[in-house]
């Protein structure tokens, strides 16, 4: 049927309700969801027939955590470290340097 723009169940359901006939709704067999709270609401509000199927990539996460107590852990440890650094020279004006730098510090 579509892909939508954000995860607001509101403006979804109203985009989705104002493109979209209630037959047409009612068509759709499956749908593809982010494990966002909201996904469930917009569904059950839009679709409430249609199967929900969570999409493979936060599946697989899930599954890598339990099987092998993986995570992400470190990357968003680092994403955290660049994020308080670009914070502490109040955002970036020179792309290259800030790169420089962080490989200079963190590598």
């Amino acid at each position: 049927m579509g892909i939508f723009k954000g995860t607001h169940a509101a403006d979804i359901i109203k985009l989705i309700k104002e493109n979209f006939t209630d037959e047409q709704r009612r068509m759709l067999k499956e749908v593809t969801l982010d494990m966002v709270n909201n996904m469930n609401q917009i569904v059950e509000n839009c679709f409430s027939k249609a199967i929900r199927v969570i999409d493979r990539f936060h599946v697989q996460n899930i599954i890598n955590f339990f099987d092998n107590r993986s995570t992400n852990a470190a990357a968003e440890s680092f994403n955290a470290k660049v994020k308080d650094f670009r914070r502490q020279f109040r955002g970036v004006v020179d792309v290259k340097f800030f790169l420089f730098i962080l490989t200079k510090i963190f590598a």
